[in-house]
Formats: C-alpha cells, sequence, structure tokens
C-alpha cells in the first residue's frame, strides 16, 4: 500500500513548512547556546526538527512507509492475540448467541415496560374511581 495524493502531498507540505520554522527556531537557540557555552544541550534538541525533516523528504515517502509498517505489525498483534484467545470458539456462533440474548432482553424488556404502563393506569383508574365514589356517597 502507498500513500500519495493530493491531499497527503498537501499535509506533507505543510509539515514541511513546519520543519522549516522548527529548524530556523532551533538555529536561533541553537546560536544563543553556542554564545552561553551551552552547546552540548543545543545537539540534542536538534534530533526532533532532524527527525521531521528526513520523514517529510521526497514527499514523505518514508513517513508513509513506516506509518504502513506500523499499520502492519500491529495488525499482525491484533490477528495473533485473536488466534490464541479465541481458538476453538466460533465467532460466528458466539456473535448470533450475543445477537439472539440482546434481542431476548430487547423483548422481555419491552413486556416489563408494558406491565409497569399498564399497572399505572390502572392503579390511577381505581384512586380515580374510589375517589368518586366517595364524593357519591
Amino acid at each position: 500500500m502507498k500513500l500519495g495524493g493530493q491531499l497527503y502531498g498537501s499535509l506533507c507540505d505543510v509539515g514541511t513548512l513546519f520543519a522549516i520554522a522548527t529548524l530556523g527556531f532551533y538555529i536561533l537557540e541553537w546560536t544563543k547556546q553556542v554564545l552561553n557555552n551551552e552547546e552540548q544541550r543545543a545537539f540534542s534538541s536538534f534530533i526532533w526538527p532532524l527527525l521531521i525533516s528526513a520523514l517529510l523528504f521526497n514527499d514523505g515517502q518514508l513517513l508513509g512507509k513506516n506509518t504502513v509498517a506500523i499499520k502492519d505489525y500491529i495488525n499482525n498483534v491484533n490477528t495473533y492475540v485473536l488466534t490464541r484467545t479465541a481458538g476453538g470458539v466460533d465467532l460466528r456462533a458466539a456473535y448470533s448467541k450475543a445477537i439472539g440474548v440482546a434481542a431476548v432482553r430487547a423483548v422481555i424488556g419491552r413486556e416489563i415496560e408494558a406491565c409497569r404502563t399498564s399497572s399505572l393506569k390502572s392503579a390511577r383508574n381505581s384512586r380515580v374511581f374510589g375517589a368518586g365514589e366517595a364524593n357519591i356517597i
């Protein structure tokens, strides 16, 4: 799989602009630290702008390859974990069973709600008729 297209190229261009701006700030900060005899720390902070520049070089081809490689690695790990943990389990049967249980629970919930609303109606009716009979007598 290869990443490409206008959107990817535009994102790489924006990333390159950010990397150039970061390198500009780095050069200013590095010059300031060299003048203050602190250049050892300045070299360690150069790693990130250098890494970003390397990843975005050549329209981000290295970034695209690394992204796809990491995605493939994660997919392989997920597949390995699923095959180890779900060994002997039929996922389709388990899914069908779960859907069936969910459907049964939904039907039971509707019936319970229907019972509650009918009992509330009957309770209201008994109060209304009971109060009306008391006023008649």
